[in-house]
Parts: structure tokens; sequence; C-alpha cells
């Protein structure tokens, strides 16, 4: 379901660009934001009313998250716009995020949970192996996968890049098989290929 609300931020970057950058939309490019959404949802497995009960916090964050992103999206074509270079681009929004977190971890240990300030911060300890996860994690996929998502702002309309970066679900479900041996069901597969059609339809429609 987080995933579902996270990946509405095609969507929202598509009515964003329209009011602030003045983008222009065909109707194949409305037909691939379906597309993609209706795919997500069934990769999600959110057509299933029972994924839906989750408390109106959740509902919020995960909302935010996509509308969040959708900003980032604007931001980093207008840095694009300006010729502020993507790398530094990204530098800056890391730092902010960064001191962000900061502070919303601390927040939510002194007001939510109650917990001593930043009592999970260090919860591996002397594992070796789990810092060494931690820190791949934070540079290939997340500074790797942000960088190149933000360079590639720079040659795609927001909306475009955004709707691209919806085929995330599909491939992390065919990683799932490969590296968890986990198993998509027909209406997974069939999401996917609907998230796939989307992306196409929009290769063709912006020729």
């Amino acid at each position: 379901m987080a995933t579902v609300m996270v990946f509405s931020s095609p969507a929202m970057t598509a009515i964003l660009s329209r009011i602030v950058l003045k983008e222009k939309f065909s109707l194949i490019k409305i037909l691939s934001i379906l597309l993609s959404l209706a795919g997500i949802v069934l990769v999600a497995g959110a057509y299933d009313a029972s994924v839906w009960n989750l408390n109106p916090l959740g509902i919020v964050f995960g909302l935010l998250s996509g509308l969040l992103f959708a900003v980032y999206n604007l931001e980093g074509k207008h840095a694009s716009d300006t010729k502020i270079d993507s790398w530094t681009a990204l530098l800056y929004s890391f730092a902010f995020a960064t001191v962000f977190l900061l502070f919303f971890n601390l927040g939510n240990d002194l007001f939510i949970t109650g917990k001593p300030a930043f009592a999970d911060m260090l919860w591996l300890g002397n594992s070796s192996a789990g810092w060494g996860i931690l820190f791949f994690l934070g540079v290939a996929p997340t500074l790797g996968g942000f960088g190149l998502y933000t360079l590639s702002i720079r040659y795609l309309s927001p909306t475009s890049a955004n709707l691209i970066a919806t085929l995330e679900p599909a491939f992390t479900a065919i990683w799932a098989y490969f590296f968890l041996s986990e198993l998509l069901n027909p209406i997974q597969l069939a999401g996917g290929g609907l998230v796939l059609l989307g992306v196409i339809l929009l290769r063709f429609g912006e020729r």
C-alpha cells in the first residue's frame, strides 16, 4: 500500500508540471499515467480491500511522500534549467534531507516513542557485515539511483522521468524472484506489464 501511495507521484508531478511549468499533455501521456498507476496497484496487491485497513497517519505520510517526490522532480528540473550540476543539486538535496531527518527522528524519540534521543541510531552495534550492507545501500542504490534520476531530469520532462521511475516496483518483483525466490502471481505479472506498456506508450507519444 505504501508503494502505491509513493508512486502516486507521477500523477502529482503531472498536475504540478501543468500548473508551474505549463507542461503540455497529450492523450498518450495521460494514458501512460493511468496505466502506470493501475499497474502499480496490481503489483503491490492494492486491489485487495484488506490492505486499505491503514491508520489515517499512515495514509497522510504515504501521500505526502508522493507529493514531496513530485516537488523534488520540479526542483530538479529547475536546477537543470538554471545550469546547476545534477550532482551538486543532489549533494544539497541530501544535505538538507539529512538535517531534516535528524530533527525528525529526534522529535519522534522525544514526543512519540518516548525512547532516549537517538536510541536506535547505532543499533547495528559492532556488526561489520551490517554496517557494510548499510554503506552499500547508501552508496549504490540510494546515491547512485537518485544521482542518475536527477541527471535524467536534465534530458526529460519531470512527468516523463517520474513515469519511467514507476518501473521500480516491477523491477523489484523481478529481482525478488531471483534473489529471494518470491513468485509473482498472474495479477502481479499483469500489473508489471501495464507499467511497462505505459512507459512504452510514453516513448512513442513523445516522438
